[in-house]
């Protein structure tokens, strides 16, 4: 853990997981941890973990054949309330959502979201996300799947035509009321929402 303070980072300390960290999220106290195949809360407070939720493997592929076949790893968000929390699960094109005891509420999929890869929320409560959809000819998709109301929607928002080649994070600036979108050949870019 580090914090930043007066212009300088500092480190404040060490978390010692037993498992791979791909995507972070963290809400009042609760850090949620996205390993390979599973959604882990750690409590700040007590410097406890616990599995919140397992992820399986597509068709019954093992994880790693999966991640061979170029399946981006899984990401996590939190509701602005902390009472829902959404996980990609790219295995099988899927948004899941849970709510903070990892119940599982609800799943999204759907041909134009095809396979998540980012995904954001903003103080608002709207869910983005970055994916892919090999099956159509603009193949790259930044969607809304939720809006503030809490209804799934599907609607895409931008694509490669946009400059999305290979998207790894999404962020949502409320100043600029835009999103930013960290991309793997090293570009980002910045989409304003009208």
């Amino acid at each position: 853990m580090i914090r930043a303070l007066e212009g300088k980072i500092e480190k404040m300390r060490n978390i010692k997981l037993q498992h791979s960290c791909k995507g972070l999220a963290y809400h009042d106290g609760q850090l949620y941890i996205v390993g390979q195949k599973s959604l882990y809360v750690y409590d700040m407070a007590k410097g406890q973990e616990m599995t919140l939720f397992c992820l399986q493997s597509r068709q019954g592929l093992k994880q790693t054949v999966s991640r061979m076949l170029g399946y981006p790893d899984p990401t996590c968000a939190v509701s602005p309330d902390g009472s829902r929390i959404f996980i990609t699960d790219p295995d099988n094109n899927l948004i899941r959502t849970l709510n903070k005891d990892g119940t599982e509420l609800n799943t999204l999929g759907h041909a134009e979201l095809g396979c998540p890869e980012a995904l954001h929320v903003t103080p608002t409560g709207h869910v983005f996300v970055c994916s892919y959809s090999w099956d159509v000819a603009d193949c790259v998709h930044l969607v809304q799947v939720l809006d503030m109301n809490g209804e799934q929607t599907v609607k895409k928002l931008a694509g490669g035509i946009d400059g999305l080649t290979t998207p790894r994070s999404l962020f949502f600036n409320n100043s600029t009321n835009s999103l930013v979108v960290g991309q793997d050949d090293v570009t980002i870019v910045e989409l304003k929402l009208k």
